[in-house]
């Protein structure tokens, strides 16, 4: 056993392992997932099918969602990649509560840029790491369960914003530039801009502007998110509210990218997203520049009605 003597964080807790390592294939796990017994078979059988390969994705299963919150984070999907290794079998990067990566044949390592308690340096990992076709390869054989963060509880929401914190880092960094696209403002961007304006010029129009955006916004991505939820979780109103929440944690993501962009001063960085499929679902970036379009003419709409 090798320990730190303070905490440096999960990316370089894991550069060390793999630093101390003399083995080809090196299995990443969360400390705190439970291990399907058949987890190293089902990776040495991925990497006989694919030699070649240098990351191998396995299946994070969530333990069954049984709080309004949890399941409302499965509904808006922000645990999405935990289940990557399933829809698709070649994957533009996974997770590290659950990844096997080359070992002493590899010179990539995680940057220590990325926050200690995780988010984003997976993203960046693997990326660099996808160096050609079917370099990322899905094992849905290799399983673990991960239990709820805070038991499912809303306080779990400074661990979602968190990730958002450390995905912001993924915007401007140049090995992933290829994977960031423009929009307009979303809502956190133009609540901002009408924060910054509203002690000089139209608060009222300003504030009821960013009010308007941030509600269609939420009311439309209830709507997604409704569908989501299993009809068997009730009555209809139930999985409204479950829709509701969904689209909550979406919009605290946002407030926190933008809180980082700001806090790191870089301004250069608002209004550019990344692309979390990398290229493989081009119907993301769509759907995103829609949203961002439809909030932006509500939000300059309701301005210039309460203006005039």
């Amino acid at each position: 056993i090798r320990e730190h003597d303070k905490n440096h964080g999960v990316s370089a807790a894991r550069n060390t392992g793999i630093a101390y390592s003399n083995a080809d294939f090196i299995v990443l796990l969360d400390d705190d997932v439970k291990p399907d017994p058949g987890l190293l078979d089902a990776y040495i059988g991925g990497i006989m099918r694919h030699p070649r390969a240098n990351v191998f994705v396995g299946l994070a299963e969530l333990s069954p969602a049984k709080t309004l919150w949890s399941k409302a984070m499965m509904a808006c999907n922000v645990i999405g990649f935990y289940y990557i290794a399933e829809d698709r079998p070649f994957p533009p990067w996974g997770v590290t509560a659950n990844l096997c990566v080359r070992g002493r044949t590899s010179r990539i390592r995680f940057k220590h840029k990325f926050p200690h308690t995780g988010g984003g340096e997976d993203i960046d990992y693997c990326i660099r790491s996808n160096q050609f076709k079917g370099a990322i390869v899905s094992v849905p054989g290799a399983s673990v369960e991960h239990p709820w963060w805070a038991d499912g509880s809303a306080s779990s929401i400074g661990h979602v914003m968190g990730w958002a914190q450390g995905e912001s880092l993924c915007v401007d960094d140049p090995d992933l530039k290829q994977y960031i696209f423009l929009t307009l403002p979303n809502v956190a961007e133009w609540t901002l801009l009408s924060l910054v304006l509203a002690p000089f010029w139209q608060p009222r129009a300003l504030l009821l502007a960013s009010l308007a955006a941030a509600l269609i916004q939420m009311l439309l991505r209830s709507r997604s998110f409704y569908s989501r939820v299993s009809v068997n979780e009730g009555g209809r109103m139930r999985r409204c509210i479950i829709g509701f929440v969904g689209s909550l944690i979406v919009l605290c993501q946002e407030m926190a990218r933008v809180v980082a962009h700001l806090d790191r001063m870089k301004f250069a960085n608002l209004l550019w997203r990344f692309d979390w499929y990398c290229k493989q679902q081009m119907s993301y970036r769509a759907a995103q520049k829609t949203a961002h379009i439809i909030v932006s003419i509500v939000y300059v709409s309701t301005f210039i009605l309460v203006y005039r």
